[in-house]
């Protein structure tokens, strides 16, 4: 397969932007309702906070459960967001006929891919961006506005990792066809073991080591460590080192399962169908 220039590329990946855009807002009602989930999030956050109060694990992150637990949804927000944005595309695609046709076009694969990852990627930033926000200026968490940048490629290593996971996945239901059973398990088991909700610590030790064999551990507690406390840096370099190890391995891998599954998708005669 050819490579696409990339001005070229960029132009394809825009269009397919702006006509995911246009779809999004033709169903407005919608929208507003998604993003008014980051809302009930914090509200539902922070009374659960006033419920449990808080703890001595929770000294390291300014000793709020509310501090912790708010970083620790926006953080697993991404992570659903890489695991299930491929899986929706390739589905999408596959229903209305289209996918075979986008294939057979002049655009890489990747250049779909990412061009479908544009506005799904923007509306779960306004979502993460309401719940800090509401989070920040209603409940007055603790989060440093100063610190937000820290945390950037803590929240890009953790996307990057997801979407390994996301692309594996959607290698799999290109061939299975039998809508998306992956994300929502994967996210609930996210939710578990990176420690976004209750610290792994309060897990017996079979656990918690199963909790830092997983990308999601790293990405929510560096998240935790560059907005909740004054370590700087250094308080995330380790985790930003996992994190890239993790993607390292996992990226090449999962962009291999699809491309054979893509394969056999074509020679088994299924990809236009659904």
């Amino acid at each position: 397969m050819s490579v696409t220039p990339r001005p070229v590329a960029i132009r394809q990946i825009g269009a397919i932007a702006r006509r995911d855009a246009l779809v999004q807002l033709s169903y407005q009602l919608n929208l507003l309702l998604y993003l008014g989930t980051a809302v009930f999030g914090a509200f539902i956050a922070y009374f659960v906070a006033e419920l449990v109060g808080d703890s001595e694990l929770l000294e390291p992150y300014r000793g709020t459960y509310f501090d912790f637990v708010i970083v620790g949804l926006a953080i697993t927000s991404y992570a659903s967001l890489a695991v299930a944005a491929f899986n929706e595309q390739i589905r999408q695609e596959q229903s209305i006929g289209t996918l075979e046709v986008l294939l057979a076009g002049p655009a890489r694969l990747s250049t779909l891919l990412s061009g479908g990852f544009v506005v799904p990627l923007i509306l779960t930033t306004l979502e993460v961006a309401l719940l800090l926000g509401i989070g920040i200026g209603v409940f007055g968490a603790g989060i440093g506005f100063s610190n937000l940048l820290l945390a950037v490629p803590v929240v890009v290593l953790t996307v990057l990792n997801f979407c390994a996971l996301g692309i594996a996945s959607a290698a799999l239901i290109m061939l299975a066809k039998r809508g998306d059973p992956i994300s929502g398990p994967l996210y609930q088991a996210t939710l578990l073991l990176s420690g976004a909700i209750f610290p792994i610590e309060v897990f017996p030790g079979w656990l918690q080591a199963v909790s830092k064999a997983t990308p999601g551990y790293y990405g929510v507690r560096g998240a935790r460590d560059a907005l909740l406390t004054d370590g700087g840096f250094a308080a995330i370099r380790s985790d930003l080192v996992v994190l890239a190890l993790f993607a390292a391995v996992m990226l090449p891998v999962a962009v291999w399962i699809f491309a054979r599954a893509l394969s056999a998708a074509k020679r088994l005669g299924v990809l236009a169908s659904y």
